[in-house]
């Protein structure tokens, strides 16, 4: 269990919504779901040194309380934090927690 006291990090849950366009195709639109107080460790950095520059691939770990609220690992969803957007690889919950693994490539 980790105490509020830890969780001092901002982070917000995005959903991605298809949006007609008016011509028959449609655009991604990303709508804020939940902002919630966390605990975010960052699990591993890299960098790969590529033929159109340098890429960096960073992981981390969230940690906050249960909302009741499916948080899956679902690729419409994404997690805005640190002025980054996070792919959800990985959700797991309990009764009053959940841990979700993400990551990054810049």
């Amino acid at each position: 269990m980790i105490s509020t006291g830890h969780m001092k990090e901002r982070v917000t849950w995005q959903e991605r919504t298809a949006t007609g366009d008016g011509q028959g195709g449609y655009t991604n639109t990303w709508t804020d779901v939940a902002t919630e107080w966390a605990k975010v460790t960052e699990l591993s950095s890299d960098r790969l040194l590529l033929s159109d520059g340098v890429k960096y691939n960073r992981a981390i770990q969230i940690d906050m309380r249960e909302r009741g609220d499916t948080y899956t690992a679902d690729p419409k969803y994404r997690i805005l934090w640190d002025s980054q957007y996070w792919t959800v690889y990985s959700v797991v919950t309990n009764d009053s927690m959940v841990r979700i693994m993400a990551y990054v490539r810049l």
